[in-house]
């Protein structure tokens, strides 16, 4: 980790008054920001509001914007030099391949470390005060974090909480129980990371693993639990906003679902012993729904194109030989079910064809031989040849 931060911080400006800053602050709260203009503010002030008893810092990582984003932070940091320091990048860091939130966690000095992204924001006062509480009187748990709103800057429908019941009107599913570990929310609990507050003494030295994911706050989620079970308290706190700025945001599912198989691919060798079973288990039904969703996404393009449709190389490198070609078989069937149930018997005929040519073990699947019978029966029958 020391020598990606040292690449980083070459590359950074601190702006820090050391003069007015708390000699030992109990809660730093790290945050990135890039071209959060419109929404940094709201953040600031959300954690400025804070009701407490005790010290805070507020570490931001400014990552080169175009637009008024860095303008604003160093209006803030001037304005609360007790409570702000900055790390401001000379460059966009993000783009050379680098996680400028890597300097700017090792920046942080408290003994816990909350998290609110710069187009995030707080919304109870009473947010840092419950949950300090809740830490300091269960050292066994590694962090707590609370639900958080969902606010749509289009208007259109979204969420309108992070965790609920199963359905539209929530991104994951609502914990049935308080204390969760590492293999709950590797089955199926996500932690809206706006919302989170933890240890830091797990988080002050970052395994390799950590910078090859694509997502860092399931990271933090996986190095946390490995010290101890994280503490949800059901209330909301915080909102997560989605806009057209946002990194996952505008992300397509099969991005997001390709992100999720390749991250559990990634700690799966540094796994502890007893978590690596569920991770295999949880693994191999993700690269399962993952394959039926890509050949769903082939289908279409086959639709549209009607040629070749190969995987985009960037993700196919995690399934194997053999899954890539019966994911590529699964499009082909598709494609040519879409004709057939259609009764569109000329269009099937032509599409089994290249089907059979292209994957010859179809003839071997359960009902083909029927299907293949209707086809050429129903074609002659329906549509004689001249």
């Amino acid at each position: 980790m020391e020598h990606i931060i040292t690449q980083i911080n070459a590359q950074t400006d601190k702006v820090e008054d050391w003069s007015c800053l708390p000699e030992d602050p109990l809660v730093s709260v790290f945050m990135t920001t890039y071209n959060h203009g419109r929404f940094i503010a709201q953040a600031l002030d959300g954690i400025l509001m804070q009701e407490v008893d005790f010290s805070y810092e507020i570490v931001i990582g400014e990552d080169k914007s175009t637009d008024r984003t860095r303008e604003i932070v160093c209006e803030y940091q001037r304005k609360h030099p007790a409570k702000i320091r900055l790390r401001l990048s000379r460059e966009n860091l993000y783009s050379q391949g680098l996680k400028p939130g890597a300097a700017v966690l090792y920046a942080c000095r408290g003994k816990y470390i909350a998290f609110c992204e710069g187009d995030d924001y707080w919304t109870d006062p009473k947010k840092l005060q419950k949950q300090v509480a809740a830490l300091e009187a269960k050292p066994e748990i590694s962090a707590c974090y609370t639900n958080a709103a969902v606010e749509n800057e289009n208007g259109d429908a979204q969420p309108s909480v992070w965790l609920g019941h199963k359905g539209p009107s929530s991104c994951a599913p609502k914990p049935e129980k308080t204390y969760l570990s590492q293999i709950d929310i590797i089955r199926n609990h996500s932690i809206p990371t706006c919302t989170l507050l933890a240890r830091a003494a797990p988080l002050r030295r970052l395994p390799p693993w950590f910078f090859r994911i694509p997502t860092g706050d399931w990271g933090f989620a996986m190095i946390l639990t490995e010290n101890g079970p994280v503490k949800f308290m059901d209330e909301i706190t915080a909102v997560y906003r989605r806009h057209s700025g946002g990194v996952w945001s505008v992300r397509t599912s099969l991005d997001t679902m390709v992100d999720f198989a390749r991250r559990m691919q990634i700690y799966l060798p540094h796994a502890p012993p007893d978590v690596r079973t569920e991770l295999k288990k949880t693994l191999s039904k993700h690269l399962a729904r993952l394959r039926a969703h890509a050949s769903e996404v082939m289908a279409q393009k086959l639709e549209a194109e009607g040629g070749w449709v190969d995987f985009e190389m960037d993700w196919a490198e995690m399934l194997s030989r053999m899954a890539r070609r019966r994911t590529r078989l699964d499009a082909w069937v598709l494609y040519f079910q879409k004709a057939y149930f259609k009764g569109d018997m000329p269009c099937a005929r032509q599409r089994l064809f290249r089907l059979l040519a292209r994957h010859p073990e179809w003839l071997f699947c359960r009902g083909s031989v029927g299907k293949i019978w209707h086809v050429i029966r129903g074609g002659a029958m329906v549509f004689p040849e001249t």
